[in-house]
């Protein structure tokens, strides 16, 4: 299992975006976690289970006409890497953060995602 903290960000939130300077404290009491298991199956999909917008999720080799940002994700990493869905996975998704609260959960998302599949 694979987790990563909240954050606050104190003062310079937009700056940033100017290449200036921000304060930003870890909030390790506030985690996101991902934990990857392979599942002994002939099929070539990815689930996803996310408790915190209570939302399941499949992947496969087949294209959709819509995807959600937790799709896209992993998405973008399975095309940027080059790898191909050959097996089943189940992915679970757990996190304290609370969702468009400023405190990185978006971002832990990504963060924990490629943190995981780079194992």
């Amino acid at each position: 299992m694979i987790s990563s903290c909240s954050k606050l960000i104190l003062t310079g939130e937009h700056s940033v975006v100017y290449n200036k300077p921000a304060i930003a404290l870890p909030v390790k009491s506030i985690r996101s976690y991902v934990e990857i298991k392979e599942v002994k199956s002939k099929k070539n999909v990815i689930n996803i289970k996310c408790d915190k917008i209570n939302k399941n999720f499949k992947i496969t080799n087949k294209k959709k006409k819509k995807y959600h940002p937790i799709e896209i994700t992993i998405l973008n990493f399975i095309e940027k890497y080059n790898l191909e869905i050959i097996n089943e996975l189940d992915v679970n998704i757990k996190s304290s953060i609370p969702i468009s609260s400023g405190m990185g959960s978006g971002c832990k998302y990504i963060y924990i995602f490629n943190k995981s599949f780079s194992k």
